[in-house]
């Protein structure tokens, strides 16, 4: 097969069209991401929304003329992304960006989904799942994207209809109900006293001055509405 022939391949796959979700599909893949998400969970797929979050941070930093250059996932839900930046604001914007990447991506991806464009969004995941693959810089964040953007990437070519729906309608979930768990947990720890290192509202606190209780509330404020939205307006629709 010649590149032109590829190129050809590609672009049918990713403009086809898919049926919604039924309300059966979106009730089960609702269970299992509700599961994913309960922090220590056995499950780890989270690693959606992990790879989503730490792309949100590179490419927010390189949208504001900053750059992105490595990016480390210490778990199945955490990581860390080194960027460099011009202003402080590019800073801000670039730091703020991780929890809002992930709700703001599954309301995007809702929307899709219900217009028939599963397709679209399995081609997405893959060029995030491939971003984060190029600044990878240990084992994990290499596996996790690589893996990740092979399985999106064959249900994409090769996935039947009902199974690119029901992939999607899975991964819409996962984006809008798994950084809740850091959420709950970033409360948690402030607590406890044991604030952690790469903690993104800490970091934002002491750019801005604005107490990091702020910043995890209006985190949690976007991601219910984000899913309010998509589970009210969209996939129940």
């Amino acid at each position: 097969m010649n590149p032109e022939d590829v190129a050809t391949t590609i672009a049918d796959a990713v403009t086809a069209t898919t049926p919604a979700p039924t309300w059966w599909m979106v009730l089960a893949t609702g269970i299992a991401a509700a599961l994913v998400a309960i922090p220590n969970s056995m499950v780890r797929m989270d690693v959606v929304s992990t790879l989503t979050h730490e792309a949100g941070h590179g490419i927010a930093s390189l949208l504001t003329g900053g750059g992105a250059h490595r990016i480390e996932l210490t778990s199945p839900d955490s990581g860390t992304t080194t960027t460099s930046h011009t202003d402080s604001w590019s800073d801000v914007i670039t730091c703020a960006a991780g929890y809002l990447a992930p709700p703001a991506s599954g309301l995007w991806a809702a929307f899709a989904l219900s217009d028939g464009h599963a397709p679209a969004v399995l081609a997405a995941g893959v060029a995030v799942a491939l971003f984060v693959l190029a600044l990878a810089r240990n084992t994990r964040a290499f596996l996790s994207s690589i893996i990740t953007a092979a399985v999106l990437a064959a249900l994409l070519v090769s996935g039947a209809a009902w199974a690119q729906t029901t992939a999607v309608t899975l991964i819409v979930w996962l984006l809008l109900v798994c950084e809740f768990g850091s959420l709950v947990a970033m409360v948690g720890s402030r607590i406890t006293g044991k604030v952690w290192d790469h903690d993104d509202a800490k970091a934002l606190a002491e750019m801005t001055r604005i107490p990091a209780l702020l910043w995890i509330a209006g985190w949690s404020v976007f991601n219910g509405w984000a899913l309010y939205t998509a589970t009210t307006g969209i996939l129940w629709a």
